[in-house]
């Protein structure tokens, strides 16, 4: 068998009149296309290079597009267009870190869909190719970070990260704004909810939630925090409710409530105002489902007094409604009994009108008289005018209820013609007869109509 040795000498392959394709200087450094490799690299190529399922490796040197030393970085000679492997900081073992340089920017390509540029200014785009911000993401959910713990307190920008919190503005300083995930617990709130805390000229906030509740409260004093707003809207559509029964004995119910003033400890004295309400452990024993026992401190629920509060004005107003009514048919039977009384006497010749009264007849200086009140009937107040004899030593104005049952007495001081004034606030609306007492003798009864 024959073989066949080609043997080159450091020199060049040429193709054409004075071209050279392939040279290899005397150092073994190839150039394709130049005459003149680089001597920092073992191939240097003038023009692209195009290859098809070819694994290629690098040493640390990697690629290099233009000059061999643009800038320094890291002690390193980096070139503006590079790619790179080299030890440094992040090195663990034996293994490199990747550098890549691009003078212009890079962009970062799934197919012909740019996924990812960082311009040449530094800004970053995930999800858009000319980012306007340091960082810009366009679509999608940004999500960093499934730590369970707080490790570093000590910044003073913004921290996402391995305890599951953003924190703005250095820690413990004067203001400052943090939020907490899921998993993290502090203070009294536990695991399993979520914070978000204000700190605002050295004073701390803490808002946190579970499933179902928010809680404002100050994170020094443990005292809860005052919320102000226009409005607050309870959800309260029937489809999403079960069990619907109507109110009974609202009146009842509220009879057994107490209400009181007080100030709270937690506020401090010289700002504080005095606050108007109940006290939650008495409403626990009239309406239960109104209290809440938060971390050992109870909460009452005065919305819930709302509907309680409606159903018993409606119960009142029916009770008022009946009780009016009742009233104007009383009205109206005195009334007729009036007219039957005066046009019985108006029949007889030589009796006076029972508001008359002359003291011209010796026999009547001595005698108990009491007239008609005035007004009659009257929401308000009403007079009486008596006559009392000088002789008599003790004289009583004594009202009756229509059962005969004693309401009250008023004793009466003067003597001789006096009225006495009779004030609705100590009666119940109705009918009622009044008559004059002096030393065992009694005048005519008359009778009086209080309405309301």
């Amino acid at each position: 068998m024959k073989k066949l040795f080609v043997i080159f000498a450091f020199g060049a392959i040429g193709v054409g009149a004075n071209a050279q394709a392939v040279k290899v200087n005397s150092v073994g450094n190839v150039g394709i296309g130049t005459n003149n490799p680089n001597p920092a690299y073992k191939l240097t190529t003038s023009g692209g290079i195009s290859a098809t399922h070819v694994a290629v490796a690098f040493n640390i040197s990697g690629i290099k597009y233009g000059g061999s030393s643009d800038f320094t970085y890291d002690q390193k000679s980096i070139c503006n267009s590079s790619l790179g492997w080299y030890s440094d900081s992040w090195n663990t073992g034996s293994s490199p870190t990747l550098w890549l340089s691009s003078y212009g920017g890079m962009k970062f390509f799934t197919g012909s869909t740019p996924r990812m540029a960082i311009l040449g200014n530094g800004n970053v785009g995930i999800g858009i190719d000319n980012p306007t911000e340091k960082l810009h993401i366009n679509g999608g959910v940004l999500k960093i970070g499934n730590g369970t713990s707080q490790n570093d307190r000590n910044i003073n920008m913004i921290k996402i990260g391995d305890g599951d919190y953003v924190k703005i503005g250095e820690w413990e300083k004067d203001d400052w704004l943090s939020f907490y995930a899921s998993g993290y617990s502090f203070a009294t709130c536990g695991t399993g909810c979520s914070k978000f805390r204000i700190v605002s000229g050295g004073s701390v906030m803490n808002i946190y939630s579970d499933l179902s509740t928010i809680f404002f409260r100050n994170w020094e004093t443990y005292a809860w925090n005052t919320i102000y707003a226009q409005d607050f809207i309870k959800q309260s559509d029937s489809s999403l409710k079960e069990n619907i029964l109507p109110l009974e004995n609202s009146i009842d119910i509220l009879k057994k409530i107490k209400t009181y003033s007080y100030h709270f400890k937690a506020q401090p004295i010289e700002t504080r105002k005095r606050d108007y309400g109940v006290l939650a452990q008495e409403i626990e024993s009239v309406l239960p489902d109104l209290v809440y026992t938060i971390e050992d401190e109870k909460f009452v629920s005065y919305m819930g007094f709302i509907p309680i509060l409606i159903d018993g004005f409606n119960e009142q107003q029916e009770l008022i409604e009946k009780q009016q009514a009742q009233i104007e048919s009383l009205q109206q039977e005195s009334e007729t009994l009036r007219n039957a009384l005066l046009a019985c006497c108006s029949n007889k010749k030589g009796q006076k009108n029972m508001q008359e009264f002359e003291l011209t007849n010796p026999t009547d200086i001595e005698k108990l008289k009491v007239f008609q009140n005035t007004p009659n009937p009257f929401t308000e107040t009403t007079i009486i005018s008596c006559y009392i004899p000088e002789s008599v030593q003790k004289a009583e104005l004594c009202v009756y209820d229509m059962q005969g049952g004693l309401i009250k007495c008023l004793g009466i001081a003067e003597r001789g013609i006096t009225n006495v004034q009779i004030q609705a606030g100590q009666l119940a609306a109705g009918i009622y007869t009044y008559i004059l007492m002096g030393d065992g003798k009694t005048s005519d009864a008359k009778q009086m109509i209080l309405t309301k």
